[in-house]
């Protein structure tokens, strides 16, 4: 079943860094190829595609998580910091990261994989966007929470050794700007993780969760 994209743009392309040159849309094309074969990986397909949004602040564990049941359910990880660190690396703004990442789940949905979303999908418009896009492919939509206490999230921040995007006082400002958008305790969430907890009896009482859902 062919869908639109442009129907299911997320995010905000005026909070993306601005500087570098635009991603031009004849651009479009060949920086979606690269991205593909850099940071997309295909795995064997599911009889039971469905897409998987998360909400957790970074360093909250969500990357660990995301991946864990992505392994164990076969789904496509379409990460948008991988987008970003793509266009970063080759001189381009951010402005289109979000439209280069839709491209890539519209794909992937296209030719019948389910796909996990590793970002942070906690804005009403996004997850309202999630639902008409599961409902029109007929697809199960299964959101999951990481909750993990402000103190370990900082520690985990500060430490400048870590393989993260984002570090150090550039990271705790950018966890402060997102924290205010988490304020909102009314989401309905399928599975919610304790990401300061030991994560593997979390993850297989939510393999039997998602499995009762599908």
């Amino acid at each position: 079943m062919a869908v639109d994209w442009t129907n299911y743009q997320l995010g905000t392309p005026d909070k993306e860094k601005q500087e570098g040159r635009d991603v031009l849309d004849e651009d479009m094309d060949r920086i979606l190829e690269d991205i593909e074969k850099l940071y997309v990986k295909l795995p064997p397909q599911t009889p039971k595609p469905f897409i998987l949004i998360p909400t957790g602040l970074t360093a909250s564990g969500k990357t660990t998580i995301v991946r864990a049941l992505a392994e164990h359910f076969s789904l496509v990880v379409i990460r948008t910091d991988d987008v970003r660190s793509y266009l970063e690396q080759h001189g381009y703004n951010l402005r289109r990261t979000v439209e280069l990442a839709s491209r890539i789940i519209m794909k992937s949905l296209g030719l019948g994989y389910g796909v996990a979303i590793d970002a942070d999908v906690v804005r009403e418009t996004d997850r309202d966007a999630m639902r008409h896009l599961a409902k029109e492919l007929g697809l199960p939509l299964v959101s999951i929470k990481i909750v993990t206490p402000e103190r370990v999230i900082l520690e985990r921040l500060r430490i400048e050794n870590v393989a993260r995007d984002y570090r150090g006082d550039e990271a705790v400002a950018k966890y402060f700007e997102r924290k205010e958008l988490h304020s909102d305790s009314d989401l309905d969430h399928d599975v919610i993780f304790r990401g300061d907890e030991d994560i593997e009896p979390q993850l297989h009482a939510a393999f039997q969760v998602i499995e009762d859902l599908l």
